[in-house]
């Protein structure tokens, strides 16, 4: 595999090496045909994002390294595995329909996935190879976080995603979640705190998938409190009306 590693990065994408590989540049169609559509028991994918020349020549965190990854998983693993590769411009509807870890100024780091079966499996950041190869073998036991393959996001879903990731990055989340942890701290009670630290913190906290966190934040909190709230105006007027 040296001289693949050793390949300089103009060449892989100048010269699409990946394609001498049988490594495929996915783009959404092809997502959906062959992976979120892939019959049960076929072939598993690892596939690669991140950003390339071919669409942004300026990128900081370029695929270069990821890329030659692929090359060695592939020469490798190829008769057990598919391998392939997007790029988070030219393919925004595959990047905001996958879960990967990332923040608001880490978004554009390369990013791994093994898929099989109708679930993805990423691993933890900076995978080393030993981890990649024990997830290809036992991905329930070695992944950071499952979630079933997703369809690629359409122009009109899209905007979800991106509402998601705003809110997920927004001063209004981290203050409604400092205030709920600061109310725990000051009620200082056994059970809350416990609470708090298995369900919300995991759930709601840094740690937790970006858009995942968001998402459920709409769900189990700020929704219920618009209920709630909803509600109790509903019965302040019924009250006041009521009386005249």
């Amino acid at each position: 595999m040296t001289e693949l590693v050793a390949v300089e990065g103009d060449r892989l994408f100048l010269d699409q090496i990946w394609r001498e590989a049988d490594i495929h540049l996915l783009d959404e169609q092809k997502y959906y045909d062959w992976i979120y559509n892939a019959p049960k028991n076929s072939k598993p994918w690892l596939i690669f994002g991140g950003i390339s020349p071919l669409w942004d020549y300026q990128g900081l965190q370029p695929l270069d390294e990821a890329l030659r990854r692929a090359l060695c998983y592939k020469k490798a693993y190829g008769d057990i595995l598919n391998v392939g590769w997007f790029d988070y411009q030219g393919h925004e509807m595959i990047k905001h329909s996958l879960n990967f870890k990332s923040n608001h100024y880490g978004d554009m780091a390369p990013q791994m996935m093994y898929i099989k079966d109708g679930y993805v499996y990423h691993p933890i950041e900076n995978a080393s190879s030993e981890i990649m190869y024990q997830i290809m073998y036992k991905p329930r036991e070695y992944a950071d976080f499952i979630e079933p393959t997703p369809a690629p996001r359409t122009e009109l879903s899209i905007y979800m995603e991106y509402a998601m990731q705003d809110l997920a990055n927004s001063k209004f989340y981290a203050d409604s979640f400092n205030r709920i942890t600061d109310l725990v701290e000051w009620l200082d009670m056994e059970p809350l705190t416990d609470f708090h630290r298995n369900v919300i913190d995991v759930h709601l906290g840094k740690e937790a998938r970006m858009k995942v966190r968001a998402r459920k934040f709409v769900m189990f909190i700020l929704l219920p409190l618009t209920y709630i709230t909803v509600t109790i105006l509903l019965a302040i007027k019924d009250c006041i009306f009521a009386k005249q």
